[in-house]
Protein backbone atom coordinates (compact mmCIF):
# COMPACT_ATOMS: atom_id res chain seq x y z
CA UNK A 1 0.00 0.00 0.00
CA UNK A 2 1.12 3.52 -0.70
CA UNK A 3 1.27 6.43 1.69
CA UNK A 4 -0.17 9.75 0.55
CA UNK A 5 0.53 13.05 2.33
CA UNK A 6 -1.25 16.28 1.55
CA UNK A 7 -2.25 19.70 2.79
CA UNK A 8 -5.99 20.10 3.15
CA UNK A 9 -8.18 23.09 3.88
CA UNK A 10 -11.24 21.30 5.19
CA UNK A 11 -12.14 18.85 2.42
CA UNK A 12 -10.19 20.75 -0.25
CA UNK A 13 -6.76 19.47 -1.16
CA UNK A 14 -4.19 22.25 -1.57
CA UNK A 15 -1.22 20.06 -2.47
CA UNK A 16 -0.25 16.43 -2.05
CA UNK A 17 2.14 13.68 -3.02
CA UNK A 18 2.69 9.96 -2.73
CA UNK A 19 5.57 9.20 -0.38
CA UNK A 20 5.85 5.59 -1.51
CA UNK A 21 5.07 2.43 0.40
CA UNK A 22 4.34 2.56 4.12
CA UNK A 23 7.58 0.62 4.57
CA UNK A 24 9.48 3.42 2.79
CA UNK A 25 8.24 6.00 5.29
CA UNK A 26 8.97 3.55 8.10
CA UNK A 27 12.56 3.23 6.86
CA UNK A 28 12.89 7.02 6.94
CA UNK A 29 11.54 7.20 10.50
CA UNK A 30 13.91 4.41 11.55
CA UNK A 31 16.90 6.27 10.04
CA UNK A 32 15.85 9.49 11.79
CA UNK A 33 15.59 7.71 15.14
CA UNK A 34 18.94 6.02 14.53
CA UNK A 35 20.70 9.24 13.50
CA UNK A 36 19.38 11.98 15.80
CA UNK A 37 19.24 12.47 19.53
CA UNK A 38 15.74 11.49 20.71
CA UNK A 39 15.39 14.78 22.59
CA UNK A 40 15.46 16.63 19.25
CA UNK A 41 12.67 14.60 17.67
CA UNK A 42 10.09 14.35 20.45
CA UNK A 43 7.07 14.66 18.13
CA UNK A 44 8.40 12.76 15.16
CA UNK A 45 9.54 9.76 17.18
CA UNK A 46 5.92 9.17 18.22
CA UNK A 47 4.62 9.89 14.71
CA UNK A 48 2.86 7.19 12.76
CA UNK A 49 2.12 6.87 9.09
CA UNK A 50 -1.50 5.89 9.51
CA UNK A 51 -4.29 8.48 9.35
CA UNK A 52 -2.18 11.07 11.12
CA UNK A 53 -3.12 14.77 11.03
CA UNK A 54 -0.79 17.66 11.79
CA UNK A 55 -2.56 20.90 12.75
CA UNK A 56 -0.89 24.32 13.14
CA UNK A 57 0.64 23.74 16.62
CA UNK A 58 1.92 20.31 15.56
CA UNK A 59 3.33 21.73 12.31
CA UNK A 60 5.18 24.43 14.23
CA UNK A 61 6.82 21.76 16.40
CA UNK A 62 7.43 19.47 13.42
CA UNK A 63 9.08 22.25 11.41
CA UNK A 64 11.70 22.68 14.14
CA UNK A 65 12.36 18.93 14.20
CA UNK A 66 12.34 18.58 10.41
CA UNK A 67 14.84 21.44 10.04
CA UNK A 68 17.16 19.71 12.54
CA UNK A 69 16.80 16.44 10.64
CA UNK A 70 17.54 18.14 7.32
CA UNK A 71 20.59 19.93 8.78
CA UNK A 72 21.96 16.57 9.91
CA UNK A 73 21.00 14.56 6.82
CA UNK A 74 22.62 16.95 4.31
CA UNK A 75 26.05 16.43 5.89
CA UNK A 76 25.81 12.63 6.16
CA UNK A 77 26.88 10.20 3.46
CA UNK A 78 24.16 8.56 1.39
CA UNK A 79 22.97 5.01 2.01
CA UNK A 80 21.89 2.35 -0.44
CA UNK A 81 18.49 0.90 0.35
CA UNK A 82 17.58 -2.75 0.26
CA UNK A 83 13.89 -3.55 -0.06
CA UNK A 84 12.63 0.03 0.30
CA UNK A 85 12.41 3.08 -1.98
CA UNK A 86 12.59 0.82 -5.02
CA UNK A 87 10.26 3.21 -6.91
CA UNK A 88 13.03 5.77 -7.35
CA UNK A 89 16.26 3.82 -7.10
CA UNK A 90 17.63 5.72 -10.12
CA UNK A 91 17.55 8.91 -8.01
CA UNK A 92 18.96 7.77 -4.67
CA UNK A 93 21.70 5.70 -6.29
CA UNK A 94 23.22 9.07 -7.29
CA UNK A 95 22.52 10.85 -3.99
CA UNK A 96 25.17 13.19 -2.63
CA UNK A 97 23.88 13.08 0.96
CA UNK A 98 21.43 11.25 3.19
CA UNK A 99 18.59 13.73 2.59
CA UNK A 100 18.65 12.80 -1.11
CA UNK A 101 18.17 9.10 -0.27
CA UNK A 102 14.62 9.43 1.08
CA UNK A 103 12.48 10.60 -1.83
CA UNK A 104 8.81 10.77 -2.79
CA UNK A 105 7.69 8.93 -5.91
CA UNK A 106 8.26 12.22 -7.74
CA UNK A 107 11.91 12.28 -6.67
CA UNK A 108 11.69 15.09 -4.10
CA UNK A 109 13.29 14.68 -0.65
CA UNK A 110 10.54 13.73 1.83
CA UNK A 111 11.93 15.99 4.55
CA UNK A 112 11.74 18.97 2.18
CA UNK A 113 8.16 18.10 1.23
CA UNK A 114 7.09 17.84 4.87
CA UNK A 115 8.76 21.17 5.66
CA UNK A 116 6.94 22.84 2.77
CA UNK A 117 3.61 21.31 3.77
CA UNK A 118 4.01 22.40 7.39
CA UNK A 119 4.76 25.94 6.23
CA UNK A 120 1.45 25.93 4.31
CA UNK A 121 -0.61 25.21 7.44
CA UNK A 122 -1.86 28.61 8.56
CA UNK A 123 -4.23 27.76 11.39
CA UNK A 124 -7.35 28.55 9.40
CA UNK A 125 -8.41 24.95 8.99
CA UNK A 126 -5.43 23.72 6.98
CA UNK A 127 -3.80 20.50 8.09
CA UNK A 128 -1.17 18.06 6.87
CA UNK A 129 -2.91 14.72 6.43
CA UNK A 130 -1.30 11.28 6.06
CA UNK A 131 -3.49 8.67 4.35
Amino acid sequence: MTLYVGVFDGDTEIEGTVIGHYSDYGALLDKIKETLDPSIIQNLKSSTDCNEVWDKPMCEDMMFELMKIRERFVVLNPVHHIGVFEHNECHWRNAKNLNECYLTVDGEPIIDVLLRYCSMVNGNGREVVFQ
